[in-house]
């Protein structure tokens, strides 16, 4: 006689045999399929070997110059100041970023410097030179310094040159404005129509523009990578132009009649240098002919008069 009280027992039962059938066909149709799923894994793990050898030729094929700056450069990161690498970076960006003379082969020379010096120092040292490690530090901090002072050499002089020719870029962007092109059309005229670094930056004005930043954020980016003053009180002045929603050609006539009247100013104050500048080398090397000239005869009159008496 069927006993109602274990239904529950008998559908658990059932559920469970139910549960095996379905897993064990699963089990048996995955088996089919097998194959395939392992020749994609034998595919992957043959592209993951064919780039793991492509990797290690590239990386055979790295000249060894590469590869010991590549090395020096986290050694570099920790010698210097966190100041002084920002410090680096700017002066590569006033620099206009040279091709050599990027972050990483500037760390890498200090690097060098510092290990040649100590070696130098601990060769001398061990062959019984007295001074040897004091030769050797100075080789180490002179050369620790020479990447700097090269990069300031070479962003000085070339700000110097944004400086002498910004006057003549303004008169460009002024006439180019006032004959209807708008502010982005004349610098890309000017641009085309001159060189040197006022124009280089002009032109990465116009790429940084063109990547999706705004008039304001390159205007900002253009006046970061200069130091001469006259550039940033232009940049200022455009970006109070953009702000009020004034015309800027006449922005930029006002900005021509003042840096040429700054220019007309530093012009008279070298000039009134020159005779400050022209002391030294007239005390020291022409005053001392002219008295050889005027005196040498008499002293030597002098000299040969009780002679012949």
């Amino acid at each position: 006689m069927f006993d109602s009280t274990a239904l529950p027992l008998y559908i658990s039962l059932a559920i469970l045999v139910l549960a095996t059938i379905l897993g064990l066909y699963a089990i048996i149709q995955s088996t089919g399929e097998r194959p395939d799923v392992e020749r994609s894994l034998h595919l992957l793990d043959t592209e993951i070997n064919a780039w793991a050898r492509h990797k290690r030729h590239i990386e055979a094929e790295v000249p060894l110059h590469l590869q010991l700056l590549h090395a020096a450069n986290p050694i570099g990161r920790r010698i210097v100041l966190p100041g002084s690498l920002k410090e680096i970076e700017e002066q590569i960006e006033y620099a206009g970023n040279p091709p050599v003379w990027n972050v990483e082969n500037v760390l890498a020379m200090k690097v060098f410097s510092v290990l040649a010096g100590l070696g130098i120092g601990a060769v001398l040292a061990l062959q019984g030179s007295a001074n040897g490690m004091f030769l050797g530090l100075t080789v180490a901090v002179v050369g620790y310094e020479i990447p700097d002072l090269y990069l300031r050499n070479i962003a000085g002089a070339r700000q110097k040159l944004i400086q002498k020719s910004l006057p003549d870029t303004l008169d460009l962007l002024t006439v180019t404005v006032e004959a209807g092109l708008g502010f982005d059309a004349a610098v890309a005229q000017v641009t085309a129509n001159t060189g040197g670094a006022l124009a280089g930056e002009l032109q990465r004005y116009l790429q940084e523009k063109q990547i999706g930043l705004s008039s304001r954020e390159a205007l900002e980016s253009l006046s970061r990578r200069t130091t001469v003053d006259e550039l940033k009180s232009f940049t200022t002045a455009l970006l109070q132009a953009e702000k009020i929603g004034i015309s800027i050609g006449p922005v930029l006539r006002e900005l021509t009649s003042e840096m040429r009247i700054k220019r007309r100013q530093r012009a008279q104050e070298k000039a009134q240098q020159v005779p400050v500048k022209i002391l030294i080398p007239l005390i020291l090397f022409i005053f001392p002919v002219f008295m050889i000239v005027i005196l040498g005869p008499a002293v030597i009159s002098a000299m040969e008069g009780p002679g012949l008496g």
